[in-house]
């Protein structure tokens, strides 16, 4: 996908003319999470260099023959012929994908130009044999300019797994380089081959995988990044689709993104996105660039009138010092669900997750900060004949976080940084032992409050690199007792109610040592295991 000054004799540039027409929201509030890989001075997104930087091949000219189609490219976007099912009922926008390839990129151009939607390329895996990731340098610039610009973006890593565990940590590298940035549109997985003179080559293609391989391979990474709350979408050319994959196992659960350079596509299969394209021109973009459709289904979104379904019943409430657990009445002939948080900055709700089945009646909102209250609402809706119908939003409920907890840094000169991404900068490096608090999660770091040079600092660590040495917890019986040590022997310090929250600060056999207010004042003691429910 990562191309420029793509020498292919049947290529003409193209002129983009598309009229304006309303961004569909796919994400909104999305947490995430970064790489797997140990952050401390090494992380496995090492390819500096770009030495075997998949893209490269693109930018020599090579594209393999599979991504052509039977018909001739149009000379501009008017000539092209969409399949059937999008010539009526569809919204249909044009839009460019970018990586380091394009070089400098004038967004506000672009978007004059016509520039509806971009895809940005943040990251990529190495085709050589040790597959090692590297992160594109242009990718915080094009996202940061074209949502300044007011184009609505999304993101791809140009991928070469060869595993399903390859697949999630290329979702998290991916995931963790957007965060912080309002991604609307899908996060990708580029799965096609190295090509080098037309030839297809590379560890990807090596690896010789079968359809049902590459296919969990692919539906692996699609699972990790919604489950951090993104959609997620697979680019693949026709053949790739046709031939090397069950593209219907993934279409049935996540978007697919067609490479297919043609006037016309006969490519029946499901698609959402369609890059018709490698040798558009964009004014504001230098050289030649990837041209792509994007389809939107027309439905009434929220002006559909609402009381058509019942309005579901929801609770809320602190699942730990991260997460608020949402859960509500199941509706009957609910297609799915629509969850709003309000932005008390903004003083309006937003849209955090649209669950597509009706049958899921509950969500863990995570993300969050300790001992923070949250007000969120819900509502049903049902799609049917190409329209959508909602049921009114739920009265607002409420839900605070559980308290900070106390923790310890178990790695060696851990890194500290400002963000919760391996591309924020460091704070400080913090020793093993270092006593923190932890205030928050994001995906898989932890927020935290460390002591640095006497000064208390916020930033963010791995969580592979913490361990809790409290956790929040409720007494689960009536009137228990609270021994000064580990025994029913020991004196008793006071007695707790049912219900009564504290602090697990230890185990010594089948108690645990707690810490607790009372009356203000903060005690310790210890209780029976038994008696202790982990929250």
């Amino acid at each position: 996908m990562k191309k420029r000054n793509i020498l292919v004799a049947m290529m003409t540039a193209l002129a983009l003319c598309v009229t304006a027409v309303p961004a569909s929201v796919y994400a909104q509030d999305a947490t995430a999470e970064t790489t797997v890989t140990q952050e401390t001075e090494n992380t496995e997104a090492s390819n500096v260099n770009g030495a075997d930087d998949p893209g490269a091949g693109r930018l020599a000219g090579h594209i393999a023959p599979e991504f052509f189609g039977e018909q001739s490219m149009a000379r501009t976007t008017a000539n092209y012929e969409h399949a059937d099912k999008f010539k009526s009922g569809y919204t249909i926008q044009t839009g460019v994908d970018v990586s380091k390839w394009n070089g400098k990129i004038d967004w506000g151009r672009a978007k004059k130009a016509g520039v509806k939607f971009a895809l940005v390329r943040m990251a990529y895996r190495g085709y050589g044999s040790a597959g090692s990731m590297g992160i594109d340098e242009t990718g915080v610039t094009n996202l940061k300019n074209a949502l300044a610009a007011g184009i609505p973006v999304g993101a791809y890593i140009f991928s070469q797994a060869t595993t399903e565990a390859e697949a999630k940590a290329e979702a998290d590298l991916l995931i963790s380089q957007v965060k912080g940035y309002k991604i609307t549109l899908p996060l990708v997985m580029d799965f096609e081959y190295y090509s080098d003179s037309g030839k297809n080559e590379g560890r990807l293609y090596d690896a010789k995988l079968s359809k049902s391989k590459a296919t969990a391979i692919c539906n692996a990474f699609c699972a990790r990044v919604a489950s951090k709350g993104y959609t997620p979408m697979v680019y693949a050319n026709a053949d790739m689709l046709k031939n090397k994959l069950n593209a219907s196992d993934i279409s049935k659960n996540y978007m697919i993104w067609l490479a297919n350079y043609t006037s016309k596509t006969t490519y029946t299969g499901d698609y959402n996105f369609w890059q018709y394209s490698a040798a558009g021109a964009v004014d504001g973009i230098s050289g030649r660039v990837d041209m792509n459709f994007r389809y939107i289904k027309k439905d009434t979104s929220d002006t559909t009138a609402s009381g058509t379904l019942k309005t579901p019943a929801l609770k809320a409430s602190g699942k730990n010092f991260y997460t608020v657990k949402l859960s509500w009445s199941k509706v009957n002939g609910a297609s799915g669900y629509k969850i709003q948080k309000y932005n008390s900055s903004k003083k309006a709700y937003e849209t955090i997750k649209t669950i597509s089945n009706g049958s899921t009646v509950s969500y863990n909102h995570t993300g969050l900060n300790a001992a923070t209250t949250y007000k969120y609402r819900v509502r049903a809706y049902k799609k049917a004949n190409g329209t959508t119908v909602y049921s009114s939003y739920t009265s607002a409920v409420k839900a605070t976080t559980k308290k900070a907890v106390s923790g310890k840094i178990k790695g060696s000169n851990v890194n500290f940084r400002k963000g919760a991404s391996i591309s924020k900068a460091k704070i400080a490096q913090l020793k093993k032992g270092k006593n923190v608090t932890l205030t928050g999660k994001s995906g898989s770091w932890y927020k935290v409050k460390a002591s640095i040079n006497g000064k208390s600092k916020t930033g963010y660590i791995l969580d592979d690199y913490v361990k809790i040495t409290s956790r929040q917890a409720k007494v689960n019986a009536t009137n228990v007792n609270v021994r000064k040590d580990p025994g029913t022997s020991y004196k008793k310090v006071t007695t707790l109610t049912k219900g009564t929250e504290i602090s697990v600060i230890g185990t010594k056999g089948s108690w645990y040592k707690i810490s607790f207010s009372v009356k203000g004042k903060k005690k310790t003691g210890y209780m029976l295991t038994s008696y202790v429910s982990i929250l």
